[in-house]
């Protein structure tokens, strides 16, 4: 029982998934993602995610599930994957998405300053049968704005706007 790589899973495509319900309960679902050098501090990261019932069909008229569900962790070890902590959980209380749409989420590695790092996906069953869908995983210390505009341009200068970005460390 690992996590999965496959069609309608993904934001626009293919994504990583599990499903998860009672019988998958005897092994906790989890993926490492590769081990990362040195940090400088200014990192994050970031993935779109969205949790939908089970359903043959997938993701058919599927919805999230309500409740109590499980959760998500995403965590980080620096001794080698020996141990691990817990950045981010996502649950019923941290995603309360009502439809089919994924949320980005993101989490700050500036704890982890000057170290290596491993970082886990961990999944955990309470309720229900639904299905995890990952995707887009980034890793970046500078996001790039939005809605960036200049006007009042001159020869020797402009006036510059943007909107910050909702992930990283700006």
């Amino acid at each position: 029982s690992s996590w999965l790589y496959g069609a309608t899973h993904g934001l626009t495509n293919n994504g990583i998934y599990y499903n998860l319900y009672s019988a998958a309960t005897t092994t906790v679902p989890s993926f490492n993602l590769l081990k990362l050098g040195t940090l400088t501090g200014a990192e994050s990261i970031t993935f779109d995610f969205r949790v939908l019932n089970y359903s043959g069909t997938y993701p058919g008229t599927q919805v999230p599930p309500t409740g109590n569900w499980g959760s998500v962790q995403v965590q980080v070890s620096t001794d080698c994957g020996a141990t691990f902590a817990t950045i981010g959980t996502i649950d019923n209380t941290t995603h309360t998405v009502t439809s089919q749409a994924f949320t980005n989420k993101g989490y700050s590695l500036a704890a982890y300053a000057g170290q290596n790092v491993i970082i886990k996906i961990l999944g955990t069953w309470v309720a229900g049968d639904y299905y995890v869908d990952m995707d887009n995983f980034n890793i970046a210390s500078c996001f790039a704005p939005t809605a960036v505009t200049s006007s009042n341009v001159t020869q020797t200068g402009a006036t510059i706007a943007w909107t910050a970005p909702s992930n990283g460390i700006p």
